[in-house]
């Protein structure tokens, strides 16, 4: 077997592994933030977002750095970094005694944090690329199955034992990540960028086209400040919908499933489209869909269309957010792809961390469908700074 091809079935189990891990705690981080201390249910969640945000604080910051680091000493000696950290810091979680060490821990993991698209840039650097469509959303796959068996996992654990012991469950599974990284990854050492002394500053010196990598990072961000804005608000919506509760939670978590699972139904024909027609025409595909799909979802009044819609949803998400990756790769030097990822991960961190935010706020303020109208209205307003770009692009090419 081809080495590259070894490394990506290996690399799909570390990222589905680690998809379990990440999402199987939280579930149930409220309910654990509030056993820790005696507190209102108020207090709780306020200080549950803080737990949540603070980890992804951390990433944005970060990323860059450990991209940076990438590039020079290699893609494997990051993805053993994040897997034992996570090990570490996760399981730690399991001996918290109060939120600070909780936030405290967030943050710790927030430096450990980037395993995905460490595996991502390094079969990018290995894999054939006429075939790098199809193998960046398989590896999509892996950690989207990953996050919706998860919590599914993480519940049994917490029924049967304790919420503690979900900690130390994922600790274990990402114990088991570092060694399949450690034992079974490969990459060569002509991949490993040691001499390049390049600084952060250097590496936005060599991009060709600076606006098009911002225009990319921040549709990254909106698309993903879009999908996060309505995690916190769906049950909201469905009882909305329904005007009643009955089996509200069941048909809620089957809600937040359906992206996922058609995501993981088409990631591959997606990738496989992109290698034939080309990133760009999936992505521009990919973009309309999104917004058009938020339109609907602000008008919809049925349990049955909006199930449509999120499912809709995934297909969207597989032609959007693995299509920016790819566009990025192929437009900075492949010296600097570790770093050029570590932006888009700061970037999605950035709008995971805002989407929550707005999908709160602006609910409660304008209504839960203004939320999907904002979403829409962001996305077109990025998308027509793409445009422009290509345009302006095209006339100095031709000029």
């Amino acid at each position: 077997m081809e080495k590259w091809k070894k490394n990506v079935i290996v690399l799909w189990i570390g990222t589905f592994l680690a998809g379990v891990g990440f999402s199987e705690i939280m579930p149930f981080l409220t309910i654990y933030v509030k056993s820790m201390n005696d507190m209102s249910e108020k207090k709780a969640l306020f200080l549950s977002g803080i737990v949540y945000s603070a980890s992804y604080v951390v990433v944005i910051l970060v990323s860059p750095f450990w991209g940076k680091i990438a590039d020079r000493y290699g893609r494997r000696a990051m993805l053993l970094r994040c897997s034992l950290g996570m090990t570490i810091t996760i399981t730690l979680m399991g001996f918290a005694t109060n939120v600070w060490q909780l936030i405290l821990l967030r943050c710790l993991q927030g430096l450990s944090d980037g395993y995905t698209p460490n595996a991502q840039a390094l079969i990018i650097l290995q894999a054939p690329k006429k075939k790098l469509g199809k193998i960046m959303n398989l590896l999509t796959t892996g950690y989207v199955s990953g996050s919706l068996i998860g919590p599914i996992v993480g519940g049994v654990f917490a029924d049967f034992f304790s919420i503690r012991s979900t900690f130390f469950i994922t600790g274990f599974l990402l114990f088991v990540v570092f060694l399949l990284s450690l034992f079974l990854v490969t990459e060569n050492n002509e991949e490993m960028q040691k001499k390049d002394k390049e600084n952060t500053a250097s590496f936005w010196k060599y991009v060709p086209d600076i606006k098009y990598l911002l225009i990319m990072l921040l549709l990254t961000t909106v698309i993903q400040a879009g999908n996060a804005s309505i995690v916190p608000i769906l049950t909201l919506f469905i009882r909305q919908i329904l005007g009643s509760a009955s089996h509200l939670l069941i048909l809620s978590g089957l809600a937040a499933a359906l992206p996922g699972v058609s995501n993981i139904l088409f990631a591959v024909s997606i990738g496989r489209a992109a290698d034939k027609w080309g990133v760009r025409r999936i992505l521009f595909i990919g973009i309309f869909l999104t917004i058009a799909v938020n339109l609907l979802q602000s008008i919809t009044a049925s349990l049955i269309f909006l199930f449509l819609l999120r499912f809709m949803l995934g297909i969207a998400d597989a032609s959007t957010l693995p299509e920016i990756q790819l566009s990025i790769t192929q437009n900075i030097e492949r010296r600097f792809i570790g770093r050029g990822l570590s932006y888009n991960q700061s970037a999605n961190a950035l709008g995971s961390m805002l989407g929550t935010l707005i999908g709160t706020s602006v609910s409660a303020v304008c209504g839960i469908k203004s939320v999907f109208l904002l979403n829409a209205l962001l996305i077109a307003l990025s998308v027509m700074l793409l445009i422009m770009q290509i345009i302006q692009k095209s006339r100095k090419t031709f000029s």
